[in-house]
């Protein structure tokens, strides 16, 4: 069983004045074993326990999740991290990373005025055990690293297929997501106070983590 938190807002850009969402997850039915998806608000920037009304309907024979929740106290909120967490069971036969996706997604504020959002990435990968870390494989290379604000990850073998990055600080809160397929990965700390920070990539081929130091 393992949990995959939906982040709503980063750091550098939060998510301003919501009262409401909606969304569809999508994922493969074959890898999440049957009657096994769950949703969890615990935690949640953007509802909380007294001040929640939710809905949620799984279709797991064609893999969609549609969930709604929102709050009842007529205010709206900011944050920038997680909104609510999915608990699931990976199914036996599985045995390599498998994508979800987003989609149907529509946000509110109080008085029912529709905030767009743009899902990055699109998709996230989650696997059932790392293939290589980054920080000790040669087939990367990594400058500056410290850095006082640009690090760049470059591989030394092309990527042929696209890969979700993930920046998360050493409490595990993501920070900012994106998605690339370039050989070389520019990664942009100068917005973030000094400290240790970690950068994941991954895709079906790969799944990397290094800790880049900001100076």
């Amino acid at each position: 069983t393992i949990s995959v938190p939906v982040m709503l807002g980063t750091a550098s850009n939060p998510a301003n004045n919501f009262y409401g969402i909606a969304f569809t997850v999508n994922y493969p039915p074959s890898v999440v074993q049957g009657g096994s998806m769950a949703v969890d608000y615990t935690g949640s920037w953007l509802v909380g326990p007294s001040n929640n009304v939710h809905l949620e309907k799984n279709f797991e024979l064609v893999g969609n999740l549609d969930l709604g929740f929102s709050r009842i106290n007529h205010g709206n909120t900011s944050g920038d991290s997680t909104i609510v967490t999915l608990v699931f069971t990976i199914d036996c036969a599985a045995s390599s990373p498998f994508s979800f996706g987003f989609s149907n997604v529509y946000g509110v504020t109080n008085d029912g005025t529709s905030i767009a959002l743009n899902p990055i990435p699109s998709s996230v990968l989650v696997g059932t055990s790392p293939k290589t870390n980054l920080s000790s494989n040669s087939d990367i290379t990594i400058y500056p690293n410290p850095t006082t604000g640009i690090t760049k990850i470059k591989f030394n073998k092309k990527q042929l297929s696209e890969y979700s990055v993930a920046i998360s600080d050493i409490t595990g809160k993501i920070l900012e997501g994106t998605s690339d397929h370039s050989d070389e990965l520019t990664i942009n700390l100068e917005h973030y106070s000094p400290g240790i920070y970690f950068v994941q990539i991954l895709n079906d081929q790969i799944n990397y983590r290094v800790k880049v130091v900001k100076e």
